[in-house]
């Protein structure tokens, strides 16, 4: 007889991680892995005063790609949730442009963001009730091609200050206030995400004033929650506490 672990070790159920579609064959496989996997936990033995085990997954933003699409209908028949992964569009290695990794807005809808990214979700009929806002507890820092050029934006020539380009939202904070000899982050609510400019160095992250303009948003959308990635990063709790 098989046995679940997550019903022997006390889980509360198994969450996925998924990269953005690339193949319909994958998805394809995905949808019918969900299935499986859903009848598997429907069909678990637990004790009576246990709930059912969950099953969620970690999603890209945008859920389709160069025509590839997630397996909608599957993954709302089928998973509890979806944790949506809505940060890290951009980073100093995969894009020489320093773009905000987790922008919640774009006014001219040029780059990737997560407003953008949850109206397609909901447009292609995902309940919001299932959608989970992720919220980056961690920056990234590009070297400027041209110090004089304005951050937002502008040109680069890869990772600034650490070589494996993410900084976590304490190492930020503590770097700013060591090195920036009065320079200060700077809120930016078009895009809503902090932006500090080191000499040559560009650094964008989510702040109090972020992290309190994206928990409201995913108020105001009836979203399910929100998740932090990670808690460690946080500095004093000041992200969290703002994120109450």
């Amino acid at each position: 007889m098989h046995t679940n672990p997550s019903s022997v070790y006390g889980f509360d159920g198994l969450d996925l991680y998924s990269v953005q579609p690339s193949s319909s064959s994958e998805m394809t496989i995905l949808r019918t892995l969900l299935e499986e996997w859903r009848a598997a936990i429907d069909s678990e033995t637990r004790n009576k005063s246990q709930s059912k085990l969950l099953l969620v997954i970690v999603s890209h933003i945008i859920s389709s790609f160069n025509s590839v699409s997630y397996p909608i209908d599957a993954m709302k028949k089928n998973l509890d949730w979806v944790h949506l992964k809505s940060y890290n569009y951009y980073t100093p290695t995969t894009s020489n442009v320093s773009y905000p990794h987790a922008a919640l807005y774009d006014p001219l809808n040029k780059i990737i963001n997560t407003n953008s990214g949850i109206h397609e979700w909901l447009n292609r009929g995902f309940p919001a009730s299932k959608l989970v806002l992720g919220l980056p507890y961690l920056g990234y820092a590009w070297t400027l091609a041209n110090p004089n050029n304005n951050p937002v934006g502008a040109r680069s020539t890869g990772p600034g200050i650490t070589l494996d380009e993410s900084l976590f939202y304490n190492f930020v904070k503590w770097y700013i206030e060591s090195n920036g000899y009065g320079v200060q982050s700077v809120y930016n609510d078009t895009y809503v995400v902090n932006f500090c400019k080191l000499r040559q160095n560009s650094i964008n992250f989510d702040d109090v004033e972020a992290i309190k303009a994206k928990v409201s948003y995913a108020k105001k959308m009836n979203l399910m929650g929100y998740f932090v990635f990670h808690i460690g990063n946080d500095n004093n709790w000041v992200l969290s506490k703002a994120g109450r």
